[in-house]
């Protein structure tokens, strides 16, 4: 039976977490302590004490009964769990010690006590080009020709508030105010400069479609991404991932979706001929008295 404690990630340090990702998930540019730094800066590790081994990254969030509790952070869809866990030790140590909590983990089997399995869409980007349109859907290469007729220019940069202010525009007042610690999030991961593309789809100065990835030397990940009426009439988000699949695909690299929980983006992430992979959401709620 294992026994576990919480520390801060920084007392358990940038170069021991690092080294730990790159042997357990190698290429995961998106569990790099940089990352996790600038989306969640106070985040925690649960350690296992007999091996001093990390288990789980961990981010508190506040509930409404005034107690923290470990919770997703925005900007990533799946967290990190040590390959070595036992699970059942796990569990029981985060019952008895939080009245509630919510994680979606790097699980691949089929262990499915309190565990709800989820999908992820991605991409190899590794063949070439031809044989990747042979994945292509009949509907995705009509959208992208119907793009291709529509004097769309693609570009990149780095410019975060540029890509905020467009975001913006699909919102109401209501829903960005409830997204503020989004903006403070993406302003924070606008500062990892060598990692990340901002990317955009216009018609003349009109910006149609922007999306954020996260580059690593393995894996592209895509965080976020928006679209005007007028670009999901033109196809301009598609116009947009078939360029970057273009611009990218001579380096080898997994596009990964980060999504398809969705119906509607399962559809368009599956339209390129995605592979589906899973993982587990555990979610737990104590019964107050």
């Amino acid at each position: 039976m294992s026994s576990f404690k919480i520390i801060s990630a920084h007392q358990f340090g940038p170069r021991q977490w690092d080294a730990f990702c790159e042997t357990s998930f190698p290429g995961h540019i998106e569990y790099r302590f940089e990352y996790f730094n600038a989306i969640w800066p106070s985040w925690h590790l649960l350690v296992d004490q007999k091996t001093g081994q990390p288990v789980l990254p961990i981010f508190f969030r506040s509930w409404d009964v005034g107690q923290l509790f470990p919770a997703m952070p925005l900007f990533i869809q799946k967290l990190p769990l040590n390959p070595q866990t036992d699970l059942i030790s796990l569990v029981h140590f985060l019952k008895k010690r939080f009245l509630r909590f919510h994680f979606s983990l790097t699980l691949n089997t089929d262990y499915k006590d309190h565990f709800s399995r989820r999908v992820n869409l991605y991409l190899d980007l590794s063949p070439d080009t031809d044989h990747l349109c042979k994945g292509f859907s009949e509907n995705l290469k009509r959208n992208l020709k119907k793009a291709g007729g529509n004097n769309l220019t693609f570009s990149r940069h780095q410019q975060m508030e540029a890509f905020i202010k467009h975001y913006k525009q699909g919102l109401t007042q209501e829903q960005w105010a409830m997204s503020k610690k989004a903006e403070k999030s993406l302003l924070r991961i606008a500062e990892l400069k060598h990692s990340l593309l901002i990317a955009e789809v216009s018609e003349g100065s009109e910006v149609l479609a922007s999306a954020i990835f996260l580059m690593g030397k393995h894996r592209i990940i895509y965080l976020l991404g928006s679209t005007t009426s007028k670009g999901r009439e033109k196809q301009a988000m598609a116009w947009l991932f078939w360029s970057i699949i273009q611009e990218e695909r001579a380096d080898g690299r997994i596009l990964d979706f980060e999504g398809g929980n969705l119906p509607g983006l399962f559809r368009f992430f599956s339209s390129f001929g995605a592979i589906e992979e899973y993982f587990y959401t555990l979610q737990y709620t104590r019964k107050l008295l």
